[in-house]
């Protein structure tokens, strides 16, 4: 029997650190990481707050995913409603509007962020498509009744570990302005609270700083690092 292969897992060189002071080059060099080596993964001995963790600055040669989990089950936000902003949300019709506008969105993804992005997330990207998108919970906004943002959650059990809530798709489908965007995540962070029954898990890319914004606000802590070669 083939061995099932662990969606979002890639083989590399794993270090046990404390939350680094910078991330940069100079850290990567620090650590024996052989050019045969998939990726190098830091392990940190206690999760740091995403919003305390030191901003990534390595060339665009370099991808790097942060790991980020909630601080427990759920989700309690309580922030003050924002100004709806012209945004307007609701859940997909039918499979059918949920993976048009998926498609959509990681089409828009890849025209925008393609040239940074390592082989094995476009991998995982098919993957979710094919395996995991039908069994995801997920939110539509729409702006004058075109898609804006689209947000999933899938209830996802790894191989080894605790079944969790993964945040498995958190960007617009373009440029929003920052009423428009105030108002996404104000929506999105309710939706989330009330749809998420487990601890909340997401993968951010290093350049994706509007992501890092959010979910830092919503006290996301990080255990991992995973740096890939482009």
């Amino acid at each position: 029997m083939k061995k099932k292969k662990e969606w979002g897992v890639v083989a590399g060189k794993v270090y046990k650190i404390a939350a680094p002071k910078r991330i940069d080059m100079a850290l990567l060099k620090s650590f024996d990481w052989p050019k045969d080596a998939p990726s190098l993964r830091l392990e940190l001995t206690t999760p740091a707050l995403l919003g305390k963790l030191a901003p990534v600055k390595v060339p665009s040669s370099y991808w790097v995913r942060l790991a980020c989990y909630s601080a427990g089950k759920g989700l309690e936000y309580s922030a003050k409603a924002v100004p709806a902003a012209g945004i307007e949300a609701r859940p997909p019709k039918n499979f059918a509007e949920l993976k048009r506008i998926s498609l959509m969105a990681h089409k828009k993804f890849r025209q925008t962020w393609g040239k940074r992005m390592s082989k094995s997330f476009w991998a995982d990207s098919r993957t979710y498509e094919q395996e995991h998108l039908p069994n995801t919970k997920s939110l539509i906004m729409f702006r004058k009744g075109k898609p804006a943002a689209l947000y999933s959650l899938l209830e996802y059990q790894p191989l080894k570990g605790k079944k969790f809530s993964l945040v498995a798709w958190h960007n617009p489908l373009g440029k929003l302005s920052a009423a428009e965007r105030r108002s996404v995540w104000h929506q999105a962070s309710l939706w989330l609270s009330r749809t998420a029954k487990r601890q909340l898990g997401v993968g951010l890319d290093g350049f994706d700083t509007e992501s890092i914004e959010f979910f830092s606000g919503l006290g996301f802590r990080v255990p991992r690092l995973r740096f890939e070669r482009l």
